[in-house]
């Protein structure tokens, strides 16, 4: 099983459960990581930032496609589908 931390620097992490072994770094983010989820079953993890973006991470191959926000991203979610996300900005709007 695997965890999906962030560490309120620019980075997040994937950490195996049982071991406490990083599995993978995720770096992109300008600003302190302040929210992340996982979707094991999609290869997908999502990350929120003070950078104003919400950056959307293929788990196996290291990339990720960046979404702009007005204000500071406070948190994120995948919506139950798994076919869209949400960030809640620090200017209280939510797209």
């Amino acid at each position: 099983a695997t965890i999906l931390l962030g560490d309120w620097g620019r980075a997040a992490r994937l950490v195996d459960i049982q071991t406490g072994r990083e599995r993978a770094e995720m770096l992109g983010h300008e600003g302190k990581v302040t929210g992340c989820k996982l979707r094991t079953e999609m290869h997908t993890a999502l990350t929120s930032s003070e950078d104003f973006t919400l950056k959307v991470w293929d788990i196996r191959r290291g990339i990720y496609k960046s979404f702009e926000a007005q204000d500071e991203v406070l948190d994120c979610c995948f919506i139950p589908n798994g076919t869209r996300l949400l960030g809640v900005c620090k200017d209280g709007k939510i797209g």
